[in-house]
């Protein structure tokens, strides 16, 4: 079994100017609802792969769904959250503000390092990729 990985299109967002952290937390919900952005088309390589697949499942977000359907794919196999990202942790503290781009490192660092504050924890989340390893197997 060959099991391919392919990330979801750029949201439809508006780009993000400088913020403090306890800003963080609203842009995360408007990036989990968001749709695709229309403009854009998935690169040739990968539609390509998706034809190669047997299987497909996504995400349950909105631009995970809409990037399979802009691959072209048919058939969704599976649509479950248990297959999302790691949700990026913030904070609900004021402070200098800062790049998006900064913040989504920081943060991410963090959560590497064991800060989860609103996030799924590293331990959590192996365990969410355990159970989401074992339904594809099939």
């Amino acid at each position: 079994m060959k099991i391919v990985f392919i990330r979801h299109g750029k949201p439809d967002l508006p780009e993000l100017g400088k913020l403090q952290a306890n800003e963080l937390h609203q842009w995360i919900k408007a990036y989990n609802a968001a749709s695709l952005d229309t403009a854009q088309q998935p690169p040739k390589q990968a539609v390509e792969l998706t034809k190669q697949c047997n299987v497909v499942v996504c995400s349950n977000l909105r631009r995970s769904i809409e990037s399979a359907k802009l691959l072209g794919i048919r058939g969704i196999y599976c649509i479950d959250a248990i297959f999302r990202e790691v949700e990026l942790p913030y904070c609900n503290i004021r402070s200098p503000k800062l790049s998006a781009t900064v913040w989504f490192v920081l943060f991410r660092i963090l959560w590497f390092m064991g800060y989860s504050n609103h996030s799924d924890s590293k331990s959590t989340v192996k365990q969410r990729a355990a159970i989401a390893a074992g339904m594809l197997q099939y």
